[in-house]
Protein backbone atom coordinates (compact mmCIF):
# COMPACT_ATOMS: atom_id res chain seq x y z
CA UNK A 1 0.00 0.00 0.00
CA UNK A 2 2.87 2.36 0.86
CA UNK A 3 4.50 1.56 -2.46
CA UNK A 4 1.24 2.41 -4.28
CA UNK A 5 1.03 5.77 -2.48
CA UNK A 6 4.65 6.43 -3.43
CA UNK A 7 3.90 5.81 -7.10
CA UNK A 8 0.77 7.97 -6.99
CA UNK A 9 2.64 10.86 -5.32
CA UNK A 10 5.53 10.49 -7.79
CA UNK A 11 3.10 10.51 -10.72
CA UNK A 12 1.43 13.68 -9.44
CA UNK A 13 4.80 15.44 -8.96
CA UNK A 14 5.98 14.44 -12.45
CA UNK A 15 2.68 15.57 -13.98
CA UNK A 16 2.93 18.95 -12.26
CA UNK A 17 6.53 19.39 -13.44
CA UNK A 18 5.61 18.48 -17.03
CA UNK A 19 2.65 20.88 -16.97
CA UNK A 20 4.84 23.66 -15.56
CA UNK A 21 7.49 23.11 -18.21
CA UNK A 22 4.88 23.07 -20.96
CA UNK A 23 3.42 26.36 -19.72
CA UNK A 24 6.89 27.91 -19.59
CA UNK A 25 7.57 26.76 -23.16
CA UNK A 26 4.22 28.14 -24.33
CA UNK A 27 4.96 31.52 -22.76
CA UNK A 28 8.46 31.62 -24.28
CA UNK A 29 7.14 30.67 -27.73
CA UNK A 30 4.37 33.25 -27.50
CA UNK A 31 6.75 36.00 -26.39
CA UNK A 32 9.15 35.23 -29.24
CA UNK A 33 6.33 35.32 -31.80
CA UNK A 34 4.97 38.60 -30.44
CA UNK A 35 8.44 40.20 -30.32
CA UNK A 36 8.96 39.29 -33.98
CA UNK A 37 5.50 40.54 -34.97
CA UNK A 38 5.90 43.86 -33.15
CA UNK A 39 9.23 44.49 -34.89
CA UNK A 40 7.52 44.05 -38.28
CA UNK A 41 4.47 46.15 -37.41
CA UNK A 42 5.89 48.88 -35.15
CA UNK A 43 9.66 48.66 -35.65
CA UNK A 44 10.12 48.01 -31.92
CA UNK A 45 8.95 45.73 -29.11
CA UNK A 46 6.94 46.76 -26.06
CA UNK A 47 7.37 45.89 -22.39
CA UNK A 48 3.72 45.19 -21.58
CA UNK A 49 1.54 42.18 -20.82
CA UNK A 50 1.11 39.53 -23.53
CA UNK A 51 -2.68 39.91 -23.68
CA UNK A 52 -2.41 43.67 -24.22
CA UNK A 53 0.29 43.24 -26.88
CA UNK A 54 -1.66 40.56 -28.80
CA UNK A 55 -4.89 42.57 -28.75
CA UNK A 56 -3.04 45.65 -29.96
CA UNK A 57 -1.50 43.73 -32.88
CA UNK A 58 -4.81 42.09 -33.81
CA UNK A 59 -6.64 45.43 -33.88
CA UNK A 60 -3.93 47.03 -36.03
CA UNK A 61 -3.68 44.06 -38.42
CA UNK A 62 -7.25 42.75 -38.59
CA UNK A 63 -9.41 45.50 -37.08
CA UNK A 64 -10.54 43.45 -34.08
CA UNK A 65 -9.24 41.14 -31.37
CA UNK A 66 -9.96 37.41 -31.44
CA UNK A 67 -10.54 34.60 -28.95
CA UNK A 68 -8.50 31.57 -28.00
CA UNK A 69 -5.23 30.86 -26.22
CA UNK A 70 -2.50 33.50 -26.43
CA UNK A 71 -0.21 31.02 -28.22
CA UNK A 72 -2.85 30.17 -30.84
CA UNK A 73 -3.56 33.86 -31.44
CA UNK A 74 0.17 34.59 -31.72
CA UNK A 75 0.50 31.77 -34.28
CA UNK A 76 -2.35 33.21 -36.38
CA UNK A 77 -0.62 36.60 -36.38
CA UNK A 78 2.68 34.96 -37.37
CA UNK A 79 0.96 33.05 -40.18
CA UNK A 80 -0.54 36.26 -41.58
CA UNK A 81 2.76 38.14 -41.43
CA UNK A 82 5.24 35.54 -42.67
CA UNK A 83 3.72 32.38 -44.15
CA UNK A 84 3.23 32.64 -47.92
CA UNK A 85 1.10 30.05 -49.68
CA UNK A 86 -0.74 29.70 -52.99
CA UNK A 87 -3.82 31.30 -51.45
CA UNK A 88 -2.16 33.78 -49.10
CA UNK A 89 0.67 36.25 -49.64
CA UNK A 90 2.29 37.08 -46.33
CA UNK A 91 2.17 40.75 -45.30
CA UNK A 92 5.94 40.94 -44.75
CA UNK A 93 6.55 39.78 -48.33
CA UNK A 94 3.90 42.13 -49.73
CA UNK A 95 5.18 45.27 -48.00
CA UNK A 96 8.80 44.44 -48.86
CA UNK A 97 7.81 43.84 -52.48
CA UNK A 98 5.81 47.07 -52.75
CA UNK A 99 8.66 49.23 -51.45
CA UNK A 100 11.13 47.47 -53.74
CA UNK A 101 8.83 47.90 -56.75
CA UNK A 102 8.27 51.60 -56.09
CA UNK A 103 11.66 52.78 -54.77
CA UNK A 104 14.17 49.89 -54.81
CA UNK A 105 14.77 50.92 -51.23
CA UNK A 106 13.29 49.25 -48.16
CA UNK A 107 12.81 51.17 -44.94
CA UNK A 108 14.12 49.66 -41.72
CA UNK A 109 10.86 50.48 -39.94
CA UNK A 110 7.48 49.02 -39.02
CA UNK A 111 4.37 48.69 -41.22
CA UNK A 112 2.75 51.43 -39.16
CA UNK A 113 5.05 53.92 -40.96
CA UNK A 114 5.90 52.06 -44.17
CA UNK A 115 2.32 51.46 -45.35
CA UNK A 116 1.23 55.14 -45.07
CA UNK A 117 4.33 56.16 -47.07
CA UNK A 118 3.26 53.85 -49.90
CA UNK A 119 -0.35 55.05 -49.72
CA UNK A 120 0.63 58.71 -49.95
CA UNK A 121 2.67 58.06 -53.08
CA UNK A 122 -0.04 56.03 -54.83
CA UNK A 123 -3.24 57.70 -53.57
CA UNK A 124 -2.08 61.09 -52.30
CA UNK A 125 -3.36 60.31 -48.81
CA UNK A 126 -3.17 57.83 -45.97
CA UNK A 127 -5.95 55.22 -46.01
CA UNK A 128 -7.87 54.09 -42.93
CA UNK A 129 -8.70 50.65 -41.55
CA UNK A 130 -6.68 47.60 -40.53
CA UNK A 131 -3.26 47.16 -42.12
CA UNK A 132 -4.15 43.86 -43.84
CA UNK A 133 -7.05 45.50 -45.72
CA UNK A 134 -4.98 48.55 -46.66
CA UNK A 135 -2.19 46.39 -48.09
CA UNK A 136 -4.71 44.54 -50.27
CA UNK A 137 -6.02 47.91 -51.54
CA UNK A 138 -2.49 48.99 -52.44
CA UNK A 139 -1.88 45.75 -54.36
CA UNK A 140 -4.73 46.59 -56.73
CA UNK A 141 -2.82 49.64 -58.00
CA UNK A 142 -1.58 49.08 -61.56
CA UNK A 143 1.85 50.54 -60.77
CA UNK A 144 2.66 47.37 -58.86
CA UNK A 145 2.04 45.05 -61.81
CA UNK A 146 0.32 41.67 -61.75
CA UNK A 147 -0.60 39.68 -58.62
CA UNK A 148 2.37 38.06 -56.90
CA UNK A 149 3.35 34.51 -57.67
CA UNK A 150 5.40 32.93 -54.87
CA UNK A 151 7.92 30.14 -55.41
CA UNK A 152 10.11 28.28 -52.95
CA UNK A 153 13.82 28.51 -53.70
CA UNK A 154 17.00 27.65 -51.81
CA UNK A 155 19.46 30.45 -51.12
CA UNK A 156 22.72 28.50 -51.12
CA UNK A 157 25.57 28.77 -48.66
CA UNK A 158 28.35 30.95 -50.05
CA UNK A 159 26.12 33.10 -52.27
CA UNK A 160 27.86 36.49 -52.46
CA UNK A 161 25.95 39.63 -51.48
CA UNK A 162 27.28 43.10 -52.22
CA UNK A 163 26.60 45.53 -49.37
CA UNK A 164 27.32 49.20 -48.85
CA UNK A 165 27.72 51.10 -45.61
CA UNK A 166 25.24 53.89 -44.91
CA UNK A 167 27.36 55.54 -42.21
CA UNK A 168 30.99 56.62 -41.89
CA UNK A 169 32.90 54.39 -39.45
CA UNK A 170 36.20 55.50 -37.91
CA UNK A 171 38.61 53.98 -35.39
CA UNK A 172 39.19 57.52 -34.13
CA UNK A 173 35.77 57.86 -32.46
CA UNK A 174 33.83 54.58 -32.80
CA UNK A 175 32.98 52.71 -29.62
CA UNK A 176 32.54 49.02 -28.87
CA UNK A 177 29.03 47.78 -29.73
CA UNK A 178 28.29 50.86 -31.88
CA UNK A 179 25.79 49.95 -34.60
CA UNK A 180 25.88 51.07 -38.22
CA UNK A 181 23.51 50.51 -41.12
CA UNK A 182 24.37 48.76 -44.34
CA UNK A 183 22.27 48.10 -47.44
CA UNK A 184 22.10 45.46 -50.17
CA UNK A 185 23.42 46.90 -53.46
CA UNK A 186 22.09 44.39 -56.02
CA UNK A 187 19.02 42.17 -56.19
CA UNK A 188 19.69 38.52 -55.38
CA UNK A 189 17.69 36.61 -57.99
CA UNK A 190 17.61 32.81 -58.20
CA UNK A 191 15.69 30.96 -60.96
CA UNK A 192 13.95 34.24 -61.89
CA UNK A 193 12.80 34.68 -58.30
CA UNK A 194 13.57 37.73 -56.17
CA UNK A 195 15.11 36.33 -52.98
CA UNK A 196 16.81 39.38 -51.42
CA UNK A 197 15.70 42.76 -52.76
CA UNK A 198 18.08 45.59 -53.55
CA UNK A 199 17.82 48.32 -50.92
CA UNK A 200 17.01 46.15 -47.91
CA UNK A 201 18.94 47.26 -44.83
CA UNK A 202 20.80 45.52 -42.03
CA UNK A 203 22.93 46.37 -39.00
CA UNK A 204 26.64 45.78 -38.44
CA UNK A 205 28.38 46.30 -35.10
CA UNK A 206 31.83 47.16 -33.87
CA UNK A 207 33.09 43.90 -32.39
CA UNK A 208 36.68 45.00 -31.72
CA UNK A 209 38.48 48.31 -32.06
CA UNK A 210 42.04 49.57 -31.54
CA UNK A 211 42.98 53.23 -31.74
CA UNK A 212 45.97 54.30 -33.80
CA UNK A 213 48.98 54.73 -31.51
CA UNK A 214 52.49 56.09 -31.60
CA UNK A 215 55.39 54.23 -33.24
CA UNK A 216 53.33 53.60 -36.34
CA UNK A 217 50.88 51.23 -34.72
CA UNK A 218 47.78 51.18 -36.88
CA UNK A 219 44.20 51.48 -35.82
CA UNK A 220 42.05 48.45 -36.40
CA UNK A 221 38.30 47.85 -36.66
CA UNK A 222 36.51 44.51 -36.63
CA UNK A 223 33.00 44.75 -38.04
CA UNK A 224 30.43 42.11 -37.27
CA UNK A 225 27.88 41.53 -40.05
CA UNK A 226 25.15 39.40 -38.52
CA UNK A 227 22.30 38.92 -40.99
CA UNK A 228 20.12 40.45 -43.67
CA UNK A 229 16.42 39.88 -44.37
CA UNK A 230 15.10 37.91 -47.34
CA UNK A 231 12.00 39.09 -49.24
CA UNK A 232 9.80 36.96 -46.95
CA UNK A 233 11.31 38.37 -43.75
CA UNK A 234 13.67 35.54 -42.81
CA UNK A 235 17.06 36.21 -41.28
CA UNK A 236 19.85 35.25 -43.68
CA UNK A 237 23.09 34.75 -41.76
CA UNK A 238 26.19 36.42 -43.22
CA UNK A 239 29.84 35.36 -43.18
CA UNK A 240 33.03 36.74 -44.68
CA UNK A 241 34.33 33.72 -46.61
CA UNK A 242 37.40 33.39 -48.82
CA UNK A 243 35.58 34.54 -51.96
CA UNK A 244 34.18 37.60 -50.17
CA UNK A 245 37.66 38.49 -48.92
CA UNK A 246 39.08 38.18 -52.44
CA UNK A 247 36.30 40.36 -53.93
CA UNK A 248 36.82 42.97 -51.23
CA UNK A 249 40.56 43.08 -51.95
CA UNK A 250 39.90 43.55 -55.65
CA UNK A 251 37.36 46.30 -54.96
CA UNK A 252 39.76 48.18 -52.62
CA UNK A 253 37.06 48.87 -50.06
CA UNK A 254 38.71 52.06 -48.78
CA UNK A 255 41.63 54.20 -49.95
CA UNK A 256 43.89 53.30 -47.03
CA UNK A 257 42.24 50.08 -45.91
CA UNK A 258 43.06 46.43 -46.54
CA UNK A 259 41.47 43.21 -45.37
CA UNK A 260 43.80 41.04 -43.34
CA UNK A 261 41.61 38.25 -42.05
CA UNK A 262 38.38 36.99 -40.55
CA UNK A 263 37.47 37.38 -36.88
CA UNK A 264 37.57 34.21 -34.82
CA UNK A 265 34.09 32.92 -34.18
CA UNK A 266 33.46 32.37 -30.49
CA UNK A 267 30.75 31.23 -28.10
CA UNK A 268 28.90 34.57 -28.40
CA UNK A 269 27.22 33.45 -31.60
CA UNK A 270 29.09 35.87 -33.86
CA UNK A 271 28.39 35.12 -37.49
CA UNK A 272 31.22 36.94 -39.18
CA UNK A 273 33.95 39.50 -38.83
CA UNK A 274 36.02 41.72 -41.10
CA UNK A 275 39.36 43.29 -40.19
CA UNK A 276 40.37 46.63 -41.69
CA UNK A 277 43.74 48.25 -40.98
CA UNK A 278 45.07 51.80 -41.31
CA UNK A 279 46.65 54.61 -39.28
CA UNK A 280 43.26 55.92 -38.26
CA UNK A 281 40.93 53.67 -40.15
CA UNK A 282 37.97 55.41 -41.74
CA UNK A 283 35.35 53.48 -43.71
CA UNK A 284 33.44 56.12 -45.68
CA UNK A 285 29.70 56.09 -46.20
CA UNK A 286 28.71 53.99 -49.25
CA UNK A 287 31.81 51.81 -49.06
CA UNK A 288 30.97 48.55 -50.84
CA UNK A 289 31.76 45.33 -48.98
CA UNK A 290 31.07 41.75 -50.01
CA UNK A 291 29.65 39.17 -47.63
CA UNK A 292 28.40 35.64 -48.20
CA UNK A 293 25.39 33.59 -47.10
CA UNK A 294 26.47 31.60 -44.03
CA UNK A 295 24.16 28.60 -44.46
CA UNK A 296 21.34 27.52 -46.83
CA UNK A 297 17.95 29.19 -46.37
CA UNK A 298 14.60 28.12 -47.85
CA UNK A 299 12.96 31.31 -49.09
CA UNK A 300 9.45 31.95 -50.39
CA UNK A 301 10.48 34.30 -53.17
CA UNK A 302 8.66 36.46 -55.72
CA UNK A 303 8.59 34.98 -59.27
CA UNK A 304 9.49 38.01 -61.38
CA UNK A 305 8.33 36.95 -64.87
CA UNK A 306 4.75 36.58 -63.58
CA UNK A 307 4.68 40.34 -62.92
CA UNK A 308 5.19 41.15 -66.58
CA UNK A 309 2.90 38.53 -68.23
Amino acid sequence: MRMLKYYVISFVIVSVLISSNALALDETSTTELIDKSELSIYGETFEKGLIYRIENIEKNLFGKSSKGSVLKRAEIIDESLYNCSEKNNALETLVNFMEWRLWENLENDGFINRVPRIEKLLFGKELTGPISNRVQSILKNSLLGKPLHIQKVVLSEGTLIKLKTLDTISSRNAQMEDSFQFQVVDNIVISNCLVIPKGIKGICKIFKIKRAKKFGRNGKITLEFQSIKSIDGQNVGLAINAQAIENNKQAGIAASASIVGVAALGPLGLLSGLFINGEDVTIPEETEIYAAVKEPVNVKAVFLPALED
